[in-house]
């Protein structure tokens, strides 16, 4: 049935953290609270396998902050990979009172945001960090043309005039900013879960998004709990028009080739 990301998340309610390795196969992350305490998580996995996730952001600061700069230095070094996910309890999330779209639309702005701020402030200098976004990163494969047209790097070499607009295509190609974009894409995986099992976002995904980079996931049980649901999705999958290879990297090679698992 393939590995899925739902059970790697862990969610760190403060932001100002603190990573050692025991040398005995456990991790500790500390996290600091603002009135002096602190929270400690010890990760216990077989080998090297660890796993850690975050929420978008925590009581104010975003994952771009210069805080955490000692923090992904050090989890790069252990090469562990993030994973991230939107916050699930928050009512009215980016004003999303009316109609549920606090979780229909409102939380998936939030990842889409998150993803940005990690492509752009935190990526650049961390380059062998690899991060898990929840929800196909809150729709970026649909908004994949107009996050190239908009991407503009610090020192970019894009003409004065060009800078605070959108480019063509063609011209984030001749700016040559396709190849430094494309380099800290693939640092990025993203996880299935989100559209209800819905097969047409797989295929849509698959259009932008290489099948190396695509674990499949459920969010089980908020999503998916109903058996027949989640069989339903697999099969789904299993008969897409793609290469064998690639449905076994989505149903649970890649996911495990990550975490070493």
């Amino acid at each position: 049935m393939g590995l899925s990301t739902n059970s790697l998340l862990y969610e760190a309610s403060v932001p100002s953290l603190r990573i050692s390795n025991g040398g005995t196969g456990d991790l500790t992350l500390t996290a600091k609270l603002k009135n002096g305490g602190a929270i400690r998580h010890i990760f216990s996995f077989n080998g090297d396998n660890y796993r850690l996730g975050f929420r978008t952001e925590s009581e104010g600061i975003r994952l771009d902050d210069d805080r955490l700069k000692p923090f992904f230095k050090k989890v790069s070094r252990l090469e562990l990979p993030v994973v991230v996910h939107p916050p699930t309890k928050e009512k009215g999330l980016w004003g999303g009172t009316k109609y549920r779209m606090d979780g229909s639309v409102s939380r998936e702005y939030e990842i889409i945001k998150c993803f940005l701020e990690v492509l752009n402030g935190v990526l650049p200098e961390f380059q062998n960090l690899n991060f898990v976004f929840a929800h196909y990163g809150g729709g970026v494969p649909s908004l994949m043309g107009r996050i190239m047209s908009w991407y503009t790097p610090e020192r970019s070499g894009i003409p004065r005039d060009k800078i605070g607009f959108p480019k063509t295509i063609k011209e984030f190609e001749d700016y040559g900013l396709k190849k430094e974009f494309i380099k800290l894409f693939d640092q990025i995986y993203f996880n299935m879960a989100g559209t209800g099992g819905w097969i047409p976002a797989v295929k849509q995904a698959l259009l932008a998004i290489k099948a190396d980079r695509l674990c499949f996931a459920t969010d089980y049980p908020w999503e998916m709990s109903r058996p027949g649901d989640l069989k339903s999705y697999i099969n789904g999958i299993k008969r897409l028009n793609i290469p064998e290879k690639s449905k076994a990297k989505i149903l649970g090679e890649n996911i495990r080739r990550l975490f070493r698992a």
